[in-house]
């Protein structure tokens, strides 16, 4: 599922994915190009991922060795999970997981409304990982 346009949270919903000073953030709508998101999709093994890139920076959102959210020149491939509710697509961004997981890392917006962090689980996604792709 490729789409253009600012990732809202579902569970703080005046909030904002954003990068800024190459770090990521939650944020109020503001109009602004670093709040604008392009994910490119590809399915492999029947799974679909995606890549999130800046609009502003021209960098993908992308993890490091230990699993702390960082911006990148070279795109990272998202595991994208789409959940259907009828009136609208909720989208959820997790890291691939290791052979051997029992659980994923999930892009999580933090109860402070401006912390981004990836948040290992075994057990259903929350509100504050669940995402809308709006085109503003």
């Amino acid at each position: 599922m490729s789409f253009h346009g600012v990732l809202t949270n579902v569970k703080y919903d005046q909030r904002v994915l954003t990068s800024n000073d190459g770090k990521v953030h939650g944020a109020r709508f503001d109009m602004t190009d670093h709040q604008r998101w392009k994910a490119v999709d590809k399915t492999v093994n029947n799974v679909t991922q995606v890549t999130l890139e800046n609009d502003n920076t021209g960098d993908f959102l992308a993890w490091d060795d230990n699993m702390n959210l960082v911006m990148r020149g070279t795109g990272y491939l998202w595991n994208l999970k789409t959940i259907n509710t009828g009136l609208r697509i909720i989208l959820a961004f997790q890291v691939p997981p290791s052979a051997n997981a029992e659980g994923l890392y999930t892009l999580q917006l933090q109860d402070d409304q401006t912390t981004m962090s990836l948040e290992y689980q075994t057990e259903p996604l929350t509100k504050a990982q669940q995402w809308i792709a709006e085109p503003k």
